[in-house]
């Protein structure tokens, strides 16, 4: 039986509503509980009342099947999920997390359920395939994975989707954003909970990498559709460049202390020295000269402060660990990502249609991209046997060739 986490903090009603409404509206499945969080929300605090209100959908046992639990702060995410996770009812043993900016394809979750139900029981996580809302086709994720610098990156992030993870694979982990998980592996002798001293960035990578060094598999359903409007939460659609990076510089701190205490738990003893003796100078410099300078100053004061617990917590890992600290960096792609995350926009381009392309197996067509011929890559594009496909090239070389609106 499935429960359903979805976590609120100011995030739009509307919003909130369409994710809660596809998750009921999911067939082929059983829905135990849907448990809506609110981190203590400042702005329109009874959105989540009134989403839950409007669901009359019911659980096994006849209660609403939507309900709330309320914190009395913002802990931030780790804290709202495993807040929500420990709520959901008993006879829930399968936990769906779904962002409240996101929201499911029909059969999503059945796939997902399916393809969990079916795997070894050392699979405990299923990833979706998440795409960018509104974006005609990019992906947001098919998974994620991590290298030897503790560095995080969704898997095809602003890569047109081509079909080319469209095959069955084990991955990194999901994103948190989606991810469909076995309720037992967030028990302290399994997998354990989510960090709740990081607030927020970076949880669902270190618990996804503290999972693989624990011997634990994650596997992708591709099949499975979300659609997420990344961030929205945290920064607004038409936002100037100087609002985005204020609202990136909060990221910024958390994000740089929360991968120095994670790459320092669970890389290996000589890739966290370099890690630490590479990036913290790093972070220092960059609270005179940098881009975001007291947020860098602020990480790095975080992460000196954390490093006694980052130092305990890597020695209990390594105590359970099975598999070696190289293991989980054999995800890593080499392919870049094609996103901003300042403004959180895609970044189109010719090379990333090639890789997109190429990776598909569409060697005629990832030719023509390489060669920035529109003409070409036209003609390469309708010689593709889906017709989905074909429709999201045209509309990429349409985007290509308008100019990017000013910030």
């Amino acid at each position: 039986m499935i429960g359903a986490v979805l976590l609120r903090y100011n995030g739009d009603p509307a919003s909130l509503e369409a994710a809660v409404g596809s998750i009921v509206a999911s067939t082929g499945v059983e829905l135990g509980d849907v448990v809506l969080v609110d981190n203590a929300s400042t702005i329109d605090p009874g959105a989540v009342d009134r989403v839950a209100s409007q669901c009359t959908a019911v659980a096994p046992d006849g209660a609403p099947l939507v309900r709330v639990i309320r914190q009395l702060r913002n802990g931030g995410f780790a804290a709202g999920v495993n807040a929500g996770t420990l709520a959901l009812r008993r006879e829930c043993d399968v936990v769906l997390l779904l962002n409240d900016d996101a929201y499911l394809d029909a059969s999503a979750l059945d796939t997902m359920a399916t393809l969990l139900r079916l795997a070894d029981p050392s699979v405990v996580s299923i990833a979706p395939k998440m795409l960018l809302d509104g974006e005609h086709g990019l992906l947001d994720s098919v998974g994620m994975a991590v290298n030897r610098q503790g560095e995080a990156k969704n898997l095809g992030l602003g890569q047109l989707d081509l079909g080319q993870f469209d095959h069955p694979h084990d991955v990194f982990g999901p994103c948190f954003g989606a991810a469909l998980i076995r309720r037992s592996a967030f028990h302290r002798d399994s997998v354990g909970p989510l960090r709740e001293d990081y607030f927020m960035y970076y949880e669902d990578v270190e618990w996804n990498w503290r999972a693989q060094r624990l011997g634990f598999r994650s596997t992708a359903a591709p099949e499975a559709l979300v659609w997420h409007h990344m961030s929205a939460s945290s920064r607004s659609a038409n936002a100037s460049l100087r609002e985005s990076e204020q609202s990136y510089a909060r990221k910024h701190r958390c994000i740089e202390r929360n991968l120095l205490a994670t790459g320092g738990a669970l890389l290996s003893g000589r890739d966290a020295i370099r890690l630490w003796t590479y990036r913290w100078p790093r972070l220092v410099k960059g609270s005179v000269t940098g881009r975001f300078p007291r947020s860098s100053m602020l990480a790095s004061i975080d992460a000196v402060r954390r490093l006694p617990s980052t130092v305990l917590r890597r020695s209990q890992i390594s105590r359970r660990a099975i598999r070696d600290a190289d293991a989980p960096l054999s995800f890593w792609p080499p392919e870049p990502i094609f996103f901003d995350p300042v403004t959180y926009r895609p970044k189109r381009s010719w090379d990333a249609l090639a890789i997109a392309a190429r990776l598909a197996g569409y060697e005629e067509l990832a030719a023509a991209a390489a060669s920035n011929d529109v003409d070409r890559t036209r003609d390469a594009a309708l010689l593709l046997k889906a017709a989905t496909h074909r429709d999201r090239v045209a509309r990429y070389l349409n985007a290509l060739q308008t100019p990017a609106p000013a910030v």
